[in-house]
């Protein structure tokens, strides 16, 4: 059975880093295009944004919670889709995506990995670093950042019990043995860790 890898936690937290080098050490993305910038799949972000539009739920804002009933059967179809997007990337022995919205939605999450080998990785930043970075990326006031970041880390507390949490001020520290930390809670052996190059190069 291949083993899946969903990178998740508040946006501007270090997804994108985390996500480039499991890219990196052999996990498959399928990202392409302007998606290779932030590293996402645009099929599976395509159909997750479907199911957010269609529930009216903006994507910084609210949360899926209790049984599926509450997003059920308007996005049936949608839903579908992003089955048959994670039945494609898990032809693949190890493979991972990252979507921040993920842990937002994590009953959909949960019921499209049924029956699947999931590992979850959520990414962690200094909270005030982490929502000014928010406000100048997203346009919005120092207030409304600090409160998009609170609402991540308090759903991805909600997710089940994650295989590990990644310190971004860490990662960009010492990338080297948090991301060796991060391959053995994934019971993942990499065929080959970047070099010292590679890794300065992603991270700057």
């Amino acid at each position: 059975m291949s083993v899946g890898v969903l990178v998740t936690g508040s946006p501007r937290s270090g997804t994108t880093l985390l996500t480039g080098f499991l890219e990196m050490m052999g996990f498959e993305l399928r990202t392409q295009g302007q998606d290779r910038k932030f590293l996402e799949n645009p099929q599976i972000g395509t159909t997750l944004s479907s199911i957010f539009s269609k529930c009216g739920m903006s994507l910084l804002t609210g949360e899926f919670t209790g049984d599926l009933n509450r997003w059920e059967p308007a996005c049936n179809e949608s839903f579908n889709q992003l089955c048959n997007e994670i039945n494609e990337l898990a032809q693949h022995d190890y493979w991972a995506f990252k979507n921040v919205n993920a842990c937002r939605a994590f009953p959909v999450m949960e019921a499209a990995f049924a029956g699947r080998d999931m590992r979850y990785v959520v990414t962690v930043r200094d909270r005030t670093d982490c929502a000014r970075s928010v406000s100048k990326f997203f346009k919005v006031g120092l207030g409304e950042a600090y409160e998009i970041h609170d609402d991540f880390v308090r759903c991805a507390s909600l997710m089940p019990q994650p295989a590990c949490h990644v310190y971004y001020e860490d990662l960009r520290a010492n990338w080297r043995p948090v991301m060796e930390c991060v391959a053995a809670s994934l019971d993942f052996i990499p065929p080959d860790m970047p070099s010292d190059e590679q890794a300065a190069k992603w991270i700057h």
